[in-house]
């Protein structure tokens, strides 16, 4: 069986949305052709949530009876990524277009864009490693001996954000006796696009020879940084200098739910607050430079928390 490609998935995910969708076009189509009826009782339940405190409380049921179905949604939003190291906070917006099925249900597709905070600070770590020699005391040669390199140094790293696109349905739970405000449910997944990441590095190990070993040669890590022996044998010293490396673009699945208070303010406008929990795949891991060096790592399998608040519009 062929791979399912990210081309494919969004195309899969358009496609559902738009089933999900265009029935409440032709219902829209409908009342245009006939005025009088109305659009279904969904609509009208969704009126008396939205519209309650903010129309006379004599207005008759044709008025009721003529709302449309549509809403958009203005987010801005603060992610914070657990299990990630360094990049872990997130500022942004997304944008959804939506539907209401009923008064207590609603579908929508978001996309959204966030950036990530930047890292620079200091940087230690540790690396083993190999060298060869020979022992002072009887000159017997030693080969493949253990050693451990200290890192010291400077890392800096910038990423351009990620980008979601995500489906979500809400429940919600309707307040008070003028229904002005709710509780709203909505569990969502989606794909999570992780930009490029340009990372810098630089550090100094050194190790120094407790024993009455000298060093000959330390062996090196293939597409690793060459070591450097002091004349005595004593000693250890690598400079590491990674510049510009690049993280490759990485997509995720990602799914989870949240909760909100919405809050009916005017005639077709609302506000939420709102909380989501996300988890993502395995997402963008340590940088391909050196496969071997463990300094840094981000964003792998990494959990969000997303703070939101929302400006809504029906029409």
């Amino acid at each position: 069986m062929k791979p399912v490609t990210k081309s494919k998935l969004l195309l899969l995910l358009a496609l559902l949305v738009a089933g999900l969708l265009l029935p409440a076009a032709e219902t829209l189509a409908a009342v245009n052709r006939n005025p009088g009826r109305g659009v279904p009782q969904g609509g009208s339940r969704t009126s008396r949530f939205l519209r309650r405190s903010a129309r006379p409380n004599n207005a008759d049921d044709a008025y009721i009876e003529s709302i449309n179905n549509y809403y958009l949604e203005l987010t801005p939003g603060y992610l914070r990524a657990g299990k990630a190291q360094g990049m872990d906070t997130f500022y942004g917006a997304s944008i959804a277009l939506g539907r209401y099925i009923t008064q207590e249900d609603k579908l929508q597709l978001e996309l959204g864009f966030y950036r990530a905070n930047s890292v620079s600070g200091p940087l230690s770590y540790k690396q083993d490693y190999l060298y060869n020699g020979y022992n002072a005391n009887t000159g017997i040669p030693l080969q493949g001996i253990s050693y451990t390199m200290n890192y010291n140094g400077f890392k800096r790293a910038k990423s351009n954000g990620l980008v979601t696109l995500m489906l979500s349905y809400s429940y919600l739970i309707p307040l008070g006796s003028r229904e002005r405000f709710a509780i709203r449910l909505t569990p969502a997944a989606g794909l999570i696009y992780m930009p490029r990441t340009i990372w810098s590095v630089e550090a100094t190990g050194l190790y120094v020879e407790a024993n009455q070993n000298r060093i000959i040669q330390a062996d090196t890590v293939p597409g690793d940084f060459p070591a450097e022996v002091s004349l005595d044998g004593r000693s250890i010293t690598k400079h590491v200098t990674y510049a510009n490396m690049a993280d490759t673009n990485k997509m995720t699945f990602g799914g989870g739910g949240g909760i909100g208070l919405t809050w009916s303010v005017a005639t077709n406008w609302y506000l939420d607050a709102g909380y989501r929990f996300l988890w993502l795949a395995r997402a963008m891991s340590r940088h391909p430079a050196d496969t071997t060096w463990s300094g840094m790592d981000t964003w792998n399998s990494m959990n969000l928390h997303c703070y939101t608040l929302t400006l809504g519009w029906n029409f």
